[in-house]
């Protein structure tokens, strides 16, 4: 069978694709990963056949995000009720003029393909392809992605204002946004390229009867499925790319890795708020003896820590390696850099810039394996002082940190993920009408 993987957004949400094609490729399908030219070589370098769509989410999302970064929390506090549209709705209405060239891509890349598997924010494109082609469809989240009455969307930062009824609102419109944004150029596109019928203005990816089949890729040892979620929506764990203890690292990181005392892993998310933050937060993990390995991206050409024997610059060192052998790591809260440092069993302290990457840090806090969220408007030498001594000196969340990595490396997701794969597009395959 060949297999088309559709996947838009950012470098998040693209890579956890790779093990996904892996999966496939395994099972003896033919694969092609359809994506940003910007993820060429990550698709590549994992050994998986690479399709072109255009756009460059990178900089949408970086640009969609620059007012959320500078918003203070008392500001989303008071606007929450219309803050869903600062990210999911700037990103639609920033990949808008590029989507006629994504959905003719798209549709190029998948004249040969016997079933689709695509991203959530490929939903309405991939279910389109399926549905002219008559062919197997399904989603794969990386994130938690279905409407539910548990909890809010992930990319909201909604917090529960209006009663049991927010859950379910911030759902219906996070996703009203993204489709309201997209609705002209798909329908479009339907109509005048393959001949289907126009689509209403509820989302009928989210809204309709159809039970479309989805795997989500998280934990539910960090998050719970929810209760009232369809037989056919599946909490699988997250997709990982396994730890390559055959990585050899360059002689400054393994120098470092080397000395005696605590040792920190300081990295975080794009633009020049974010450098001031990580250089900071260098400052601080050295003025408490804690040794840091940090990304080049994340420091500026002329800072003071370039040089400094207690500081690593890397260009590119697997996390699946790296953050094993880190004493604590700050990041960005992402759904993967989360999930692959809880499998690590290491404590964290986030500092997130979007909704999700809050969602993200307020889970692995309530679940005792990082220290209290730290938001962008908050970063002060103190806070991070405190936070980074938790990390070090809380046996309590070492403790926990090390029995969730353990209980997530035995964690066959290969196989649960494999067997669905199976099911959905050989055994009972769902195929939209």
């Amino acid at each position: 069978m060949r297999v088309l993987l559709l996947a838009l957004g950012t470098r998040g949400d693209v890579e956890p694709y790779t093990v996904l094609a892996r999966l496939l490729l395994d099972a003896g399908h033919t694969v092609e990963i359809a994506t940003h030219p910007v993820y060429q070589d990550i698709v590549k370098g994992a050994g998986i056949p690479f399709g072109r769509i255009a756009g460059n989410p990178e900089l949408m999302v970086a640009d969609a995000g620059a007012s959320l970064q500078l918003m203070t929390l008392s500001e989303r506090l008071r606007n929450a009720p219309s803050s869903f549209v600062p990210w999911l709705g700037r990103l639609a209405e920033r990949l808008r003029p590029a989507f006629d060239r994504i959905v003719a891509d798209a549709w190029k890349r998948s004249e040969k393909a016997d079933a689709i598997v695509c991203h959530p924010l490929a939903r309405h494109i991939g279910y389109s392809i399926a549905e002219k082609k008559k062919i197997p469809f399904l989603i794969a989240s990386p994130f938690p992605s279905l409407p539910t009455n548990e909890r809010c969307h992930p990319s909201l930062f909604l917090p529960a204002l209006l009663g049991p009824l927010s859950p379910w609102a911030s759902h219906r419109w996070a996703n009203q946004s993204y489709w309201l944004a997209l609705r002209s150029t798909i329908n479009a596109w339907r109509r005048d390229t393959l001949g289907l019928p126009e689509w209403p203005s509820s989302d009928p990816t989210v809204w309709g009867d159809a039970a479309i089949p989805t795997l989500e890729g998280y934990s539910e040892r960090i998050l719970a499925r929810p209760a009232d979620a369809k037989p056919c929506h599946h909490v699988v764990g997250p997709w990982l790319r396994p730890p390559q203890a055959a990585w050899t690292p360059p002689d400054a990181l393994r120098d470092l890795l080397a000395a005696d005392g605590p040792v920190a892993s300081v990295g975080s998310y794009y633009g020049d708020v974010v450098i001031r933050h990580v250089e900071l937060a260098v400052a601080v993990a050295l003025e408490l003896g804690v040794r840091v390995v940090v990304s080049r991206q994340h420091l500026s050409e002329g800072s003071p820590h370039h040089g400094s024997p207690s500081v690593c610059v890397v260009d590119n060192v697997p996390h699946a390696w790296l953050f094993p052998r880190m004493t604590f790591v700050m990041h960005h809260g992402g759904a993967g850099v989360t999930a692959t440092a809880a499998r690590a069993g290491t404590p964290a302290v986030v500092i997130p810039y979007t909704p999700e990457q809050a969602f993200w840090a307020r889970r692995i806090f309530a679940i005792g394996v990082a220290a209290p969220p730290l938001f962008p408007e908050s970063v002060t030498r103190d806070a991070l002082a405190a936070r980074f001594r938790r990390a070090l000196n809380d046996e309590r969340m070492r403790q926990t940190a090390r029995a969730l990595g353990a209980q997530l490396s035995a964690d066959d997701v290969s196989a649960t993920v494999s067997g669905l794969f199976s099911r959905y597009l050989h055994t009972s395959p769902f195929v939209p009408q």
